[in-house]
């Protein structure tokens, strides 16, 4: 992996009614997340706690993991503590990443690198909202993660994964952008909730051939019984 040598921190964080509440801790850690050598193109780092603690005078390796956890519960990072891997969201628009060609397809495939699958998903579920140039309105951070698990991490109509081949009909053919998004089942433009029930996962594909209509029930869908959200997502 080739080390950044600079990191973007966009003045708006400060205007951002979900940042603003964290504590000292937690800003300072997601500050430094954001500006770390070893933050991948991806937006994925590696989950070292105690490294942390080099760049944090006084701050131990229980109070990162403690501001870690309070990332998470506001939807600032992802983690999979069993691969180890950690997102950190809002780093794609601090670089600007969906509006660079070159730097979008270093992230695609930074993504297919990486060992967590869920992670991977919440990366290309981010990427897609800003690479759309409309794009439809969004659930708050905190929820994203959690209709991505219940949807197993795949588009909901095809079953596509981060990870996957992107079809292509000739091998001379370019490779197009494919990443999941969340799309409201019953539009947003039509009267459609922002309520949990109506969001789901679709990739890029899916959901540009689905435009402002109302989902019919996939095949894959009929075949599986997608888990409630239990957690609190408030």
């Amino acid at each position: 992996m080739v080390r950044r040598s600079y990191g973007s921190i966009p003045l708006a964080l400060w205007d951002d009614p979900s940042f603003r509440p964290l504590t000292r801790n937690a800003q300072w850690l997601y500050l430094l997340l954001l500006t770390q050598d070893d933050l991948s193109a991806s937006a994925v780092i590696p989950t070292r706690p105690r490294r942390w603690t080099i760049f944090t005078a006084g701050v131990t390796v229980d109070e990162n993991e403690l501001a870690l956890a309070e990332l998470e519960a506001a939807g600032w990072a992802y983690t999979d503590y069993m691969e180890q891997e950690t997102f950190v969201s809002g780093y794609f628009g601090a670089e600007q990443i969906a509006r660079q060609p070159r730097r979008l397809i270093g992230a695609v495939s930074a993504m297919n690198e990486l060992w967590s699958a869920p992670v991977r998903a919440i990366a290309s579920a981010e990427l897609s909202a800003l690479v759309s140039a409309a794009p439809a309105p969004q659930p708050p951070r905190g929820i994203r993660a959690a209709i991505l698990e219940r949807d197993g991490y795949r588009c909901r109509d095809c079953g596509w994964k981060p990870g996957d081949p992107v079809p292509v009909k000739k091998k001379t053919d370019r490779l197009v952008y494919r990443g999941l998004e969340i799309d409201h089942i019953y539009p947003k433009s039509l009267g459609g909730p922002d309520e949990e029930s109506n969001f789901q996962v679709l990739c890029t594909t899916c959901n540009c051939r689905k435009g402002a209509r109302v989902a019919k029930q996939s095949a894959l869908s009929e075949q599986e019984n997608l888990r409630p959200i239990s957690r609190d997502l408030t």
